[in-house]
C-alpha cells in the first residue's frame, strides 16, 4: 500500500512537471532561437517575448558563445519599466559594454536615473551595473553615483556603493581622495550588512590610512556579530592587521589592551560558525592576537573540523601543522587525533604524518612509534610509508634517548623491497650516524652493501664510510672493491661517492715510504685508486670527468696538510628538510600551496610602542540603534521622483571642491554632457526652466490613475513587491525597514515626494526637514 501510494506522488509529480514544461515560453534545450527569430523578439512589444530573447542569450553567453553583435538590440531595453529585463540587461551590459563603449555611453544616462527609483533593489542594481561598465569616460559619473548611494537609507544600496568603489579606484585612481572620504563614511555605518563591504574597499583603496579607521574600530567590534559569516571571514584580515599596527602587544604578564580584549571578544563568535573559513579565520585571528594563556581556544574548534568533509580536513591540517611549529604544546594532547584513517588520502595522510612528527616525543613514543611502524610496513601508499619512515628518523635525531631503537628500526628497512622507503631510510640514517658515528652501523651498512638495489641507500653507504675513514680504514678497501665492479651501471651519484672513497681512501693510507719505493703492485689502494680514475676518464658525465682531473692534481702532493685538510676534514651536514609552508602566515593561500602566491601579504609584527596611538583615537559612539523609517527613496504613490542635486549628492564631503568634483549629468544628453564642458549646474538648471520643463504639481487622482496603469501593464508595484519578498527571504529584513543613517544623509518632505520634476534641483537635501513618524504616509508598518 505505502509503494502504491509513494508511486502515485512521483506520478503526480511528473504531471506537474510536464505541465510546467508545457506551458513554460522559455525551453532552451528544445529550442534554438535563429538569429532572426531573436532580434525580432528584442524588438517585440511583448515582455515576454524580450524575457524569453534575454534569458536565451544571457544562457548562450554562461556558455561562452559570443553574443555581442545583439548588444545595439539589448541596450534600447534598458529604459523598460519591466524590473526583471532591466535586470538581464544589467547583467548583459557588464559582460560586453567594456567591448563597445560608444554604445554603452548610449545607457548610461538611463541607468543613472534609475538611482532615484523607490525600489531599493533597483537602485543597488544600477550603481552595480553603472559601476561595471569599465569605460573610463564614465567614471566621473560612477563617481557621483556612489557618493549619492552611501547617503541612501537602504543598506542594499550602500553596501553595493563600497563594492562599487573597488571598481572605480581600479579604472581611475587619480579619485583617491573622493573615494577615501566615501570609504571614511560608510566605515561609520550602522549597519552589519555594509561596513564588511566597507572594509573590503578599505583593504584595497587606502590600507595603510588608518586615521579613518581609528573612529569605526570599536563601532565594527561591537557589529561584528551581526556580520554575515562571509563578512566575518572579510573583515578579520583588515581587524588583525589594524590591531598589530596600532594596539599594544600583550604583554608576557598576560595583560591585554581593552580594545584588543574587545576584539578577541567579538572573534570568539567565529568559533561557533557552520562555514569552515570563518572558524579557520578566528583562528588565525586568535594566533596572531591573544596572548598565550589565551591560545588552546583555538584547539577545539580546529579539531572539530577535522571530521569535515575531506578539502576542508586537508586546509585545517595545513593550519595546525604551521601552528605546530612553533606551539607543538597546543596539540601535543591531542596526538591521537592525527592517527591515519582508511578514507584519508594521499595529501591528507602526508600532512598528518607531518604534525605528528612535530608533536612526537618520549613521553608519547610508547603508542605513536608502533602507529607509524605499522604505516611502513602495511600502509598501501609507498608516499605515505616513506613519510612515516621520515617521521621516525625526525623523531630520532630529537630524542637520544630512543634513538637505538629507531636505527635499528631503519636499519631493517633497508632490505624492504619499497623503493622510497628505503630511501627514506638511507636519508635519515646519513644523519643519526653521522652525528653519532658507531663501528657496528658502519660495518653493518658495508656488509649489506651488495644487496642495495636503490641508488640513494648505496651513496649514503660509501658516504658514510669515507666521512668516518678512520674507523673503517680495514674495511674501506674491501667496500671499494665491491663498488668499483659495478661502477659502469651506476647511477650518476653512486659514481661520485665511490670517487671520492677512492681518493680519500688513497691518502689516508699512503705513507711516505710508500711513495718513495714506488711499489705499487703491493699496494691494493693505489691500484683501485688508479683503476677508478683511468674508468672515470671515459665516463659521459663531464662533472664527474673534471672532479676526477682536479683530484690527480690535489693527489699529486698527498702529504701536504693542505690536501688533507681538504680530502679528510670532518663535513657538517645541513638539514635541508625544512619545511617552506613556516616562513608564510596564516589564512594565506601561500601556506596551503607551500609556495609563494602573487599578492601574498604577511601579517605584519606588533608595532613599537613608541609609534602606537594614543586611545583617543578610537573614541566613538557605540549606541548602534536601527529606526524603522520609509527613508528618502520609499515612494509608493508615485513613480516620478525629483533626482538629487550634484551637491546634495556628495554628502557635505568638503574634499569635493568645485575645481575637482565631476559634472552630474542628470536628464541632458551625452552628446550635451560632453559638449558643455564649461558650463556649470545653474546655467543648465536656467535652459531648463526657459525650456519649460519645470516639474508641475501632481494631483492624488493622477497618481492613482498611473498605479492603475501599472498594474493593467503587469509592471510596477506587484514586480517591486516580488523583489522586496525575494529581499526579506534572503536578508531577514524588509529593505522599507531601514535605519536613519548619519548626520550626512539627505531626506525628501512630503511636499517634494508628490512633486514630478525633470531638472536637477539646487537646493541641498540636508536642508529639507526630516519627516516624522506620524506624516509619513508611505511608512511601512
Amino acid at each position: 500500500m505505502t509503494s502504491l501510494s509513494f508511486l502515485s506522488t512521483l506520478s503526480g509529480i511528473a504531471e506537474n512537471a510536464k505541465q510546467i514544461a508545457k506551458n513554460s515560453n522559455i525551453n532552451f534545450e528544445d529550442h534554438e532561437l535563429s538569429h532572426t527569430e531573436l532580434v525580432h523578439l528584442l524588438e517585440s512589444n511583448s515582455e515576454t517575448g524580450k524575457l524569453e530573447a534575454l534569458h536565451h542569450l544571457i544562457v548562450q553567453m554562461m556558455h561562452g558563445e559570443d553574443v555581442s553583435v545583439y548588444f545595439p538590440d539589448v541596450v534600447k531595453l534598458v529604459v523598460s519599466e519591466n524590473p526583471e529585463i532591466r535586470r538581464l540587461v544589467h547583467i548583459y551590459l557588464t559582460h560586453y559594454a567594456e567591448f563597445n563603449p560608444d554604445l554603452a555611453l548610449l545607457c548610461v544616462n538611463t541607468i543613472q536615473k534609475t538611482l532615484y527609483d523607490k525600489n531599493p533593489l533597483v537602485r543597488a542594481a544600477a550603481i552595480r551595473a553603472m559601476s561595471s561598465i569599465r569605460v573610463p569616460a564614465i567614471n566621473g559619473i560612477v563617481l557621483l553615483g556612489i557618493q549619492q548611494s552611501i547617503n541612501d537609507s537602504s543598506p542594499l544600496v550602500r553596501q553595493r556603493a563600497a563594492l562599487a568603489i573597488l571598481k572605480c579606484y581600479s579604472l581611475d585612481p587619480s579619485y583617491y581622495d573622493q573615494l577615501v572620504e566615501c570609504i571614511r563614511l560608510l566605515l561609520l555605518d550602522s549597519h552589519p550588512l555594509v561596513v564588511p563591504a566597507a572594509l573590503a574597499a578599505f583593504e584595497e583603496v587606502c590600507p595603510e590610512n588608518f586615521i579613518i579607521f581609528h573612529p569605526a574600530f570599536r563601532r565594527i567590534c561591537t557589529l561584528f556579530s551581526k556580520f554575515t559569516d562571509w563578512d566575518k571571514t572579510v573583515a578579520l584580515k583588515s581587524m588583525i592587521r589594524y590591531a598589530r599596527l596600532n594596539l599594544p602587544k600583550p604583554e608576557l604578564t598576560n595583560t591585554v589592551h581593552k580594545d584588543l580584549k574587545l576584539l578577541l571578544e567579538s572573534v570568539d563568535y567565529c568559533f561557533y560558525s557552520l562555514l569552515p573559513s570563518t572558524v579557520l579565520a578566528g583562528c588565525c585571528a586568535y594566533y596572531y592576537l591573544a596572548p598565550t594563556n589565551k591560545l588552546d581556544t583555538i584547539v577545539k574548534p580546529l579539531l572539530q573540523l577535522l571530521t569535515d568533509k575531506s578539502t576542508i580536513r586537508l586546509n585545517t591540517l595545513l593550519y595546525i601543522r604551521h601552528i605546530t611549529f612553533s606551539r607543538p604544546e597546543l596539540f601535543k594532547n591531542h596526538i591521537k587525533s592525527f592517527f591515519l584513517f582508511g578514507s584519508d588520502d594521499v595529501k591528507t595522510s602526508v600532512v598528518k604524518l607531518e604534525v605528528i612528527s612535530h608533536l612526537l616525543d618520549p613521553e608519547n613514543a610508547n603508542y605513536v612509534l608502533p602507529e607509524l611502524f605499522y604505516y611502513v610496513f602495511k600502509h598501501p601508499i609507498s608516499k605515505v610509508a616513506s613519510t612515516a619512515v621520515r617521521t621516525i628518523g625526525h623523531f630520532a635525531k630529537n630524542a637520544r634517548s630512543m634513538a637505538s631503537l629507531c636505527l635499528n628500526s631503519l636499519l631493517r628497512m633497508l632490505e624492504s623491497d619499497n623503493d622510497l622507503i628505503v630511501t627514506e631510510a638511507a636519508s635519515s640514517l646519513r644523519i643519526l650516524i653521522h652525528n653519532d658515528p658507531q663501528e657496528m652501523y658502519l660495518q653493518y651498512l658495508a656488509s649489506i652493501y651488495e644487496k642495495f638495489h636503490v641508488p640513494v641507500a648505496k651513496a649514503v653507504t660509501l658516504w658514510l664510510i669515507s666521512e668516518h675513514l678512520q674507523q673503517m680504514i680495514y674495511v674501506a678497501p674491501d667496500l671499494l672493491r665491491i663498488a668499483v665492479r659495478t661502477f659502469a651501471d651506476e647511477e650518476l651519484e653512486v659514481k661520485y661517492q665511490i670517487l671520492d672513497l677512492a681518493v680519500k681512501l688513497y691518502v689516508a693510507t699512503l705513507t711516505f715510504e710508500q711513495n718513495e719505493s714506488n711499489d705499487e703492485k703491493s699496494n691494493p689502494v693505489v691500484l683501485l685508486y688508479k683503476y677508478v680514475l683511468s674508468i672515470v676518464h671515459f665516463d659521459m658525465s663531464y662533472d664527474l670527468r673534471d672532479r676526477a682531473r682536479y683530484y690527480k692534481s690535489l693527489t699529486s702532493a698527498p702529504f701536504t696538510d693542505f690536501t688533507r685538510r681538504i680530502l679528510l676534514s670532518n663535513k657538517q651536514l645541513l638539514n635541508s628538510t625544512k619545511n617552506i609552508s613556516q616562513d608564510y602566515c596564516l589564512g594565506t593561500t601561500s601556506v596551503c600551496l607551500d609556495d609563494y602566491v602573487q599578492g601574498y601579504v604577511p601579517v605584519p609584527e606588533w608595532a613599537d610602542v613608541s609609534v602606537i596611538p594614543e586611545d583617543d583615537v578610537r573614541e566613538t559612539d557605540l549606541n548602534i540603534e536601527t529606526t524603522t523609517s520609509a527613508g528618502p527613496f520609499s515612494f509608493q504613490n508615485t513613480d516620478i521622483i525629483k533626482p538629487l542635486s550634484s551637491d546634495a549628492s556628495t554628502g557635505g564631503n568638503p574634499n569635493l571642491t568645485s575645481t575637482v568634483k565631476p559634472r552630474f549629468v542628470g536628464q541632458q544628453s551625452l552628446e550635451e554632457f560632453y559638449q558643455s564642458d564649461d558650463s556649470s549646474d545653474s546655467e543648465e538648471y536656467e535652459e531648463y526652466e526657459e525650456d519649460g520643463s519645470t516639474a508641475e504639481e501632481v494631483t492624488e487622482e493622477e497618481i492613482e490613475e498611473e498605479e492603475n496603469d501599472d498594474v493593467n501593464n503587469g509592471s510596477g508595484d506587484d514586480d517591486n513587491d516580488d523583489q522586496v519578498d525575494d529581499y526579506e527571504n534572503e536578508h531577514g529584513e524588509s529593505p522599507r525597514e531601514e535605519e536613519i543613517h548619519n548626520s550626512t544623509e539627505g531626506y525628501y518632505t512630503k511636499e517634494n515626494a508628490n512633486t514630478g520634476s525633470s531638472f536637477l534641483s539646487t537646493e541641498s537635501v540636508m536642508n529639507k526637514p526630516i519627516i516624522p513618524a506620524e506624516q509619513n504616509l508611505w511608512r511601512s508598518e
